[in-house]
């Protein structure tokens, strides 16, 4: 988020339910910290955001510059007063909820369904109810219901592989379409241009997240099970940070055909706007 405010202007005093970086651009803003706060904190009814009134004792009070970076951990209360006409960048990192994270479970567990039929997931929990009336649904079968399901969460042999899937379909996926341009990259151009000295690296537009035993790399919420294990190995050190030049591509490939073959898979992902390219100054 991109905020603007005269002298004097600010949102009041607040807390978020994720992480911030708070970048200031031009200009100088007074930064409060305070109390840490909960869902159980008063703040004011009918407004976009916590706002309230007491933060408590305050553990920081000072004026960003411009190129000041301030980190505020979740639940902190802040409170920040432009000193002039002035530019700040909120940088807010989410972790995933728990209702992203059964719905993606929930759609894991389908689609093992349909291919493993006789999973664990799909045979009906044994029960034995008392005697009660036709329509009632008693509440200590759900209570059993219950202790089973959790049950069977903590003990099933594929849950975690299960689980650890949908964390990542999870945290992968992006929350605002991605920005994608119309060019179509070739291989001989590619390797021209990193022969030059251009590298390749991560859109910053784009999530690419990978798991351990077994190995998958997932980009913006799908998982690429395609992949072989060079492209695989090449798209995790993308993922990593690593720029790619022509020396580290072809350092990488075993053989000619490797690399043709990664080159290939590279102008699919530039294509796809998961990487960028670019030229040497």
């Amino acid at each position: 988020m991109v905020s603007y405010a005269p002298k004097g202007g600010s949102v009041g005093r607040h807390y978020d339910e994720y992480d911030v970086f708070l970048v200031q651009g031009y200009g100088h803003r007074r930064w409060q910290l305070g109390k840490w706060c909960d869902p159980s904190t008063e703040f004011k009814p009918n407004q976009p955001i916590r706002i309230f009134d007491d933060m408590g004792e305050l553990i920081f009070d000072e004026v960003l510059a411009p190129g000041d970076v301030l980190y505020v951990p979740s639940r902190l209360s802040h409170y920040g007063v432009a000193q002039d006409d002035c530019l700040t960048f909120s940088f807010g990192l989410r972790f995933p909820n728990a209702a992203d994270l059964l719905e993606n479970l929930c759609k894991t567990l389908e689609h093992q369904s349909e291919s493993l039929p006789t999973s664990q997931f799909t045979l009906p929990f044994r029960l034995s109810p008392a005697e009660q009336p036709n329509g009632l649904l008693d509440p200590q079968m759900v209570a059993r219901l219950k202790r089973q399901l959790i049950a069977l969460l903590q003990h099933a042999e594929q849950f975690d592989a299960l689980f650890t899937h949908s964390v990542a379909t999870t945290v992968s996926a992006r929350r605002y379409e991605q920005l994608t341009e119309d060019n179509a990259f070739y291989p001989d151009e590619v390797q021209e241009i990193l022969e030059a000295g251009g590298w390749i690296q991560q859109d910053a537009n784009v999530k690419i997240v990978y798991t351990d035993n077994p190995q998958r790399v997932y980009v913006n919420g799908e998982w690429i099970d395609e992949l072989n294990e060079a492209e695989a190995t090449l798209l995790i050190r993308i993922a990593n940070g690593d720029a790619i030049s022509w020396n580290k591509l072809a350092a990488q490939a075993e053989n000619q055909d490797q690399l043709e073959l990664l080159l290939d898979s590279l102008c699919d992902w530039l294509d796809n706007g998961w990487l960028i390219l670019e030229e040497a100054e």
